[in-house]
C-alpha cells in the first residue's frame, strides 16, 4: 500500500539533516531525543512512575517502572528495551511509548537504560539487558509479579530476542517476547535493505554506522548475541509477537526471524503494518498505525499475562 501520508512530511524533514555518521555524537543524540519527544506527545494516564537503579554485574542500570491503575493483584511485568541503534535513545525519549504500553496491557513496564555504544561496545548492552531480567526474576515475589515478558523495538528488539535465548539457556521462564521491527542478522543484506535503504528514516548507511559503533570487530556479526537469527537452536523460546513495517529496510530480518522461530516450534504472530516505515511506533502524532500497534501489543500481552482480552 502507499506510504502513510502523515509520514511523508517527516521524511522530507529528515532528508534535510546531515548524515548521522558526519554529526557530532552528542548533537546527534540530542536531535534524536528531541525528535522523539516531538512526534509522540500522548501521555497515557498511569497510577505511578518510579525511577530506580538496578545493580548489574558490570554497571548500575537506570530502570523506569510504570504502574497502571487497577493492576491485578498478581500483575505481569514487561521489560522494555528501547531502540536507537545501540547508540541513541534512553528512558526519557521512550517515556511516552512505555506509558502507552503499560496502559494498554495493564501490566507493569520496566524500561531499561542500558549502556550505549560507542562508549560501551558489545556486549555491554546485552549484559545490562540480561542483568535487569535476572533482577526482575529475583524481585518478582516482592513486586507481586506473576510472570515476565520482554519487548523492544529495533536495537531493543534485537536485545529482547537475544535475552529470550539467554533466559531459556539459564532456565528463566518468560511468558512472551515482543519484537518490534527487530534487527536480527547483522551478517545478511536482505532485499528490503536494497529496496528501502535510502530516504525512509533508517538508511543502509545508518545501519552500517550503528554496527561500527556497537561492535568491536567485524567478526562479531556472527555471534548469536549480535545476530540471534544465527543461533544454533531457536526451539523452546517464549511465544513471539513480531511487528514489521512495509517500508523498513529491517522488514525482512524480522519476518525471516519469525519464520525461523515458527520452524523451530515457537508460537509466532507476525504482523506487517502496511504503509509504515521503521520506527513508526515513535510517530504516534503522525500515523494512526502507532496507536493501532500499541493496542495490538497491549492485547497480546494482556491475553498472555491474564488469559483474557483487554
Amino acid at each position: 500500500m502507499p506510504l502513510e501520508p502523515g509520514l511523508i512530511k517527516i521524511l522530507e524533514a529528515y532528508k534535510l539533516l546531515p548524515p548521522t555518521s558526519t554529526q557530532n555524537l552528542a548533537e546527534a543524540r540530542k536531535a534524536f531525543d528531541q525528535g522523539s519527544l516531538l512526534t509522540f506527545t500522548y501521555k497515557a494516564p498511569l497510577r505511578n512512575v518510579e525511577d530506580i537503579k538496578v545493580m548489574g554485574s558490570q554497571a548500575e542500570i537506570p530502570v523506569r517502572l510504570y504502574y497502571p491503575h487497577n493492576l491485578p493483584e498478581k500483575a505481569g511485568l514487561t521489560i522494555y528495551y528501547h531502540g536507537g541503534g545501540f547508540v541513541f535513545g534512553n528512558i526519557n525519549t521512550y517515556d511516552n511509548l512505555c506509558r502507552a504500553i503499560a496502559y494498554s496491557c495493564n501490566c507493569v513496564v520496566a524500561s531499561v537504560d542500558y549502556r550505549l555504544a560507542p562508549e560501551n561496545k558489545f556486549p555491554a548492552a546485552v549484559i545490562d539487558s540480561f542483568d535487569v531480567l535476572k533482577w526482575a526474576r529475583d524481585e518478582a515475589g516482592e513486586m507481586s509479579i506473576s510472570s515476565i515478558a520482554v519487548a523492544g523495538d529495533s536495537a531493543g528488539g534485537n536485545l529482547a530476542a537475544v535475552v529470550s535465548i539467554m533466559a531459556r539457556d539459564s532456565g528463566i521462564p518468560l511468558k512472551e517476547q515482543v519484537l518490534i521491527y527487530p534487527a536480527t542478522d547483522f551478517a545478511t543484506e536482505t532485499p528490503s535493505v536494497t529496496e528501502f535503504g535510502e530516504g525512509l528514516f533508517l538508511t543502509r548507511e545508518m545501519m552500517r554506522w550503528f554496527g561500527e559503533q556497537y561492535l568491536n570487530r567485524g567478526s562479531e556479526i556472527l555471534d548469536p548475541r549480535v545476530s540471534p537469527a544465527r543461533a544454533d537452536d531457536l526451539s523452546r523460546l517464549p511465544p513471539a509477537l513480531v511487528i514489521t513495517a512495509e517500508y523498513d529496510p529491517l522488514r525482512d530480518q524480522g519476518e525471516i526471524y519469525a519464520a525461523k522461530l515458527r520452524k523451530a516450534g515457537v508460537e509466532v504472530v507476525n504482523v506487517r503494518y502496511g504503509g509504515q516505515i521503521h520506527g513508526f511506533l515513535s510517530f504516534w502524532d503522525v500515523t494512526p498505525a502507532a496507536s493501532q500497534a500499541v493496542a495490538e501489543i497491549g492485547s497480546y500481552l494482556h491475553r498472555a499475562f491474564y488469559g483474557w482480552e483487554t
